[in-house]
């Protein structure tokens, strides 16, 4: 993601993988979850493997606004 000054978007402040804390074994299958916060506008997530993008993910978006004044 390219910012400019002044465009309003904001790439994320944080990134987790989680379900990664284990050891992982060639041909079995895996339950991951890559977590961001903090971009604006939502961060667009993809997945690689072997220099392959993988198709078949499932995307959540879900957004917490809080505004002080």
């Amino acid at each position: 993601m390219r910012l400019t000054r002044g465009s309003g978007r904001v790439g994320p402040l944080d990134v987790k993988i989680l379900g990664a804390n284990q050891p992982l074994s060639a041909g079995r299958r895996y339950d991951l979850l890559c977590q961001s916060s903090g971009s604006r506008p939502p961060a667009t997530i993809t997945w690689w493997k072997n220099g392959q993008r993988l198709e078949r993910t499932k995307e959540t978006v879900r957004e917490t606004i809080i505004s002080r004044t």
